[in-house]
């Protein structure tokens, strides 16, 4: 007879396969903000809860094209999940971070603008020129 416990992880494989934010991004926003919000703070470099996610800091392009998908997102709870998560980046890769603002920049929503001024937080508090820039083209 088998004991409870082996049945219980028969078949199962011993780790879960690694997940790649590639493998998502052409997929559509999930339905609810919770799992729209999981799937930013889940690749954001910089948990304070977390030890940091270093995978993505010098090539953060599949990050990024999971937060194109939310970066109009009507909940404001996904809405700052989206800002924090370029905010850190701009701490670890600002060159590429500021290059996804900038492309954010043209014709934004009332969401995106949000998100953008949200996530420049810090750089306007330290008066940085590129944020200034950011800002004044919408």
């Amino acid at each position: 007879a088998v004991s409870r416990g082996r049945r219980w992880t028969r078949g199962r494989p011993r780790s879960p396969p690694p997940i790649y934010p590639r493998d998502h991004c052409t997929a559509p926003p999930q339905p609810t903000p919770g799992l729209r919000r999981l799937a930013s703070e889940g690749l954001r470099p910089r948990l304070p809860w977390s030890k940091r996610l270093s995978l993505f800091t010098q090539e953060p392009e599949p990050v990024f094209e999971v937060l194109d998908t939310l970066k109009d997102d009507p909940s404001r709870f996904v809405q700052k999940s989206v800002a924090n998560n370029v905010n850190d980046y701009l701490k670890d890769n600002r060159s590429a971070a500021l290059a996804l603002l900038g492309r954010w920049t043209d014709d934004p929503s009332p969401q995106r603008r949000w998100i953008i001024r949200h996530a420049l937080r810090n750089e306007t508090k330290r008066g940085t020129a590129e944020a200034a820039e950011i800002l004044s083209t919408y």
